[in-house]
């Protein structure tokens, strides 16, 4: 737990054939966040609650395909992963600090989305086939890792549609491959397909959220280029299993979708990221915005700007070291950023090493929290990673850098 120098800005990206329809929506709105996460090895960690969601789905996998000879309950399962899972992120440089993870969780969500997900166990009845899962969906630290996408020449496109749990199909001819959660045997020449979501699966307005929609289209459009001869059905399972129309105009408006993606992306062609880069509010969670140089080029815009706007938020800040003072087992350092800001950060680890750093060095801190209000939509000045008092919620999994890019030099 030391400060590693900033990795070197992504100049250049292939783009991959195949994309996941889980990541549809993200695609449209910065396409070098999603490739750059499937292929660059630098990367942050996720938000803590993407382990979580990657953890109950693989109790459920293991639920759903044990066999009857299997003497186990739902509870010894999800002992056993999570205790899997909280000794690889331990031993992950970039993840030690999200160990235990349902303290990073925090008690009520860690509470609510476990219990939402042992209530799918009940559906969870299918043949006990064994299901092979891919590292990067079986490991946590397997979402840090360059995995890289499916080349075109080894994937075949599904001969005959699975039914079963987290079973995989792929379509050379959309582009398109993916793990489907849950997808029925034919009753009456109808498929059903089922996502599980322990997340929030409505917006504000109340309906469908829509990256959710979008995933779900196009894994009808994968289903249906398989079998184009069943009808299809589309369902969320959270607490309850909701139902998303699947009709002709929904058909009409995902296929333009996809093929203005697919043409704007050709595969295999080697491009500046910077040409796929687009800033925004979903900067915040991306896992290489700090090698990203499109973000660390108007992340100081954001910053200085006087207007308020919370949409542009992100927790992270860089610029030139003034001080490091002790504060008992923790450090609190000040900073002038990249906007020319007097920036504080209190309550950092001593592990970090930082009163070893030279004052006026470049420190680069990301995925901090606040220790002020932000309710007024300017940017903090003042951030944590353990918090200086009961109101303010620790930060886990912050990343520290020291160095310039090589633009800045």
């Amino acid at each position: 737990m030391k400060v590693q120098p900033l990795p070197h800005p992504i100049k250049f990206i292939e783009i991959p054939f195949f994309f996941t329809p889980s990541n549809f929506e993200m695609l449209e709105s910065c396409p070098l966040k999603i490739i750059a996460m499937r292929s660059y090895i630098h990367q942050l960690p996720p938000h803590p609650t993407v382990f979580l969601g990657q953890l109950l789905h693989i109790v459920a996998t293991r639920w759903a395909t044990r066999s009857s000879s299997e003497n186990i309950t739902w509870n010894a399962l999800f002992d056993e992963t999570e205790a899997t899972f909280d000794k690889e992120l331990e031993e992950n440089h970039s993840t030690h600090g999200l160990v235990p993870l349902r303290r990073a969780i925090g008690r009520r969500v860690w509470k609510d989305r476990t219990r939402l997900a042992k209530s799918w166990r009940l559906g969870l009845r299918s043949k006990p086939v064994p299901v092979d899962l891919p590292k990067i969906l079986s490991s946590p630290v397997g979402l840090l890792k360059c995995s890289g996408f499916p080349l075109e020449e080894k994937r075949k496109h599904t001969a005959k549609l699975p039914a079963g749990f987290e079973q995989e199909i792929v379509v050379p001819s959309l582009r398109l491959c993916g793990r489907l959660d849950w997808i029925t045997e034919p009753k009456g020449n109808v498929v059903e397909v089922t996502d599980f979501k322990t997340g929030p699966i409505f917006d504000g307005d109340d309906s469908i959220r829509k990256e959710y929609r979008t995933q779900m289209y196009l894994y009808a459009l994968m289903v249906g280029s398989v079998n184009p001869n069943v009808g299809i059905r589309l369902f969320l399972q959270q607490a309850t299993r909701m139902e998303i129309d699947w009709d002709e105009a929904s058909q009409e408006e995902i296929r333009a979708r996809l093929e203005t993606v697919m043409s704007f992306l050709p595969a295999h062609k080697k491009i500046k990221a910077s040409s796929i880069s687009v800033p925004g509010p979903h900067c915040a969670n991306c896992q290489i915005r700090h090698c990203c140089e499109g973000y660390r080029g108007i992340a100081p815009q954001w910053w200085a700007d006087k207007y308020p706007n919370s949409k542009r938020f992100t927790f992270d800040t860089w610029g030139n070291l003034i001080e490091v003072v002790s504060q008992g087992e923790t450090d609190r350092i000040r900073i002038r950023d990249a906007a020319g800001r007097l920036v504080q950060v209190e309550g950092l680890s001593q592990q970090w090493e930082l009163k070893k750093l030279e004052k006026g060095s470049l420190v680069n801190l990301y995925g901090l929290q606040p220790c002020e209000e932000t309710h007024r939509g300017l940017q903090p000045r003042n951030f944590h990673e353990f918090p200086p008092g009961r109101r303010w919620s620790r930060a886990f999994g912050v990343q520290i850098f020291t160095g310039p890019l090589a633009q800045e030099k």
